[in-house]
């Protein structure tokens, strides 16, 4: 019984065996095909691999059309030349504007500097007193007869020179022979000033290297004596913090002096000068409405005008020598034991003295220490165009905004407080 029923059983399974191991059933993988494709049994791969135009085939003369998909490598690479022929052209066109930029700044620069050295020639050969030779080629050379040299010094003066060139202040009791005495040691002199560093001759000297302008900032802390402070008026938007008071007389001050000086663009209303540093402690002459002149140490005058824009005229050419230092401090004193805040020009009664503003006092402490600074060169005032007739000669001989225009005598910086390395 067992032997019919395997017997059976082996005949109804036989056909299901057959089919599972025939190869027709399985399917076809052509040579041309993608990894993992697979046709029906019976598929002609002949026409699927073979080469074809027009991206089809036919099958068997007027079959099915078979087409494979194709990348366009050559649409992708037209786009990305198309890309970076934009890039060059984006950057072609920054290129030309950065030129542009550059071209503008250089010629600004040499504009500048050619300024800067006229009125540098101006000051020098109107206010040292410098010759040219007869040839118009400059200053006579070492060896001119006329030219004191260290092998002079015995010697008063140079035969033919005039003595008469070196300036004398008024007052001096004996003018010719204080002359004699300069020229004897003039070399000594000579000397002097050359230990001395010259920081703007330096600065004009580097920015004429590397063909940059100078720093438009000078810090406090490079303040030499003689160096002018120029205080800015207080805003009307500060009135609170200020006062009201304040902040309409500074306005007041400076609209003024603009009228008077036909200056709109002069933004000070008080000046005050640096006198140098004693004893460890920095000082200024600031000569006020309130007390006149009065000297301060750095940090009260900075309390007291800190909160205010600062600029810095300071003297063309060589700083004041170590004598020309103490002659500043000298007259400072004077000035605090013997003047008073007021209009030169003007009158007042109960006081001989005819007192000084405070952009007078800073000229008269430069002309005391030996330096030469023009008054007032301003025209009449005028209203709508009009010549009013008056002229701020009429009260005073210097005020604040002259600093701003007389570019022979002043270089202007803008002052920064904050001290550095802070």
């Amino acid at each position: 019984m067992k032997r019919v029923v395997l017997c059976l059983a082996v005949i109804l399974l036989l056909p299901s065996f057959a089919a599972a191991f025939d190869t027709k059933d399985v399917g076809v993988v052509c040579s041309c095909d993608p990894p993992g494709t697979l046709h029906p049994p019976g598929f002609d791969c002949r026409a699927l691999c073979a080469p074809r135009s027009g991206g089809s085939s036919q099958q068997g003369g007027g079959g099915s059309s078979y087409s494979t998909p194709s990348y366009d490598y050559d649409a992708e690479r037209q786009h990305q030349l198309n890309v970076e022929k934009q890039l060059q052209q984006e950057i072609e066109k920054q290129r030309k504007v950065d030129e542009e930029a550059a071209a503008l700044k250089q010629e600004e620069f040499e504009r500048d500097k050619r300024n800067a050295l006229n009125n540098m020639k101006g000051a020098a050969e109107g206010e040292l007193g410098l010759k040219s030779d007869d040839n118009g080629g400059g200053l006579k050379e070492i060896g001119d007869s006329s030219v004191l040299t260290p092998q002079d010094k015995k010697k008063p003066y140079v035969k033919n020179l005039d003595i008469d060139i070196v300036k004398v202040q008024p007052g001096v009791s004996n003018p010719a022979q204080l002359r004699r005495k300069l020229l004897s040691n003039f070399p000594n002199t000579i000397l002097n000033r050359t230990d001395q560093p010259n920081k703007q001759a330096q600065e004009i000297l580097r920015s004429f290297k590397t063909k940059e302008p100078p720093s438009p900032i000078k810090n406090i802390a490079d303040l030499a004596p003689g160096d002018v402070i120029l205080v800015a008026a207080w805003p009307w938007k500060d009135r609170n913090k200020a006062g009201y008071s304040e902040v309409a007389k500074s306005i007041g001050i400076n609209f003024m002096d603009q009228w008077g000086s036909n200056n709109w663009s002069s933004p000070a209303s008080h000046a005050a000068i640096f006198l140098g540093e004693r004893n460890g402690k920095r000082w200024y002459m600031d000569n006020q409405v309130k007390g006149g002149p009065v000297i301060k140490e750095e940090k009260d005058f900075l309390k007291e005008y800190g909160a205010r824009k600062m600029d810095i005229a300071t003297l063309v050419g060589q700083p004041l020598s170590k004598h020309e230092g103490e002659e500043l401090w000298k007259g400072a004193h004077e000035l605090r034991n013997t003047t008073t805040y007021w209009p030169s020009k003007v009158s007042h009664a109960g006081s001989n003295d005819p007192g000084m503003v405070c952009s007078e006092s800073s000229r008269w402490l430069l002309m005391r220490a030996g330096r030469r600074v023009l008054e007032t060169q301003s025209e009449n005032a005028k209203i709508l165009g009009i010549d009013t007739g008056l002229n701020k000669k009429q009260f005073i001989d210097f005020s604040p905004s002259d600093f701003y225009e007389n570019e022979q005598y002043f270089v202007i910086h803008q002052l920064g407080t904050q001290r550095k390395g802070k």
